[in-house]
């Protein structure tokens, strides 16, 4: 889980793509990322 601005989001690792994604929970949308790298905020 990760948190930003008020908003959760489930994350996942796929290591053999090499990627990082997740989607935001609780809101009443569909919204979803991914990332190649994770930097610290």
């Amino acid at each position: 889980m990760m948190n930003y601005k008020g908003y959760t989001a489930s994350t996942e690792v796929n290591v053999e793509a090499g990627i990082l994604f997740g989607r935001v929970l609780d809101i009443n949308d569909v919204v979803t990322f991914k990332g190649k790298t994770v930097s610290a905020c």
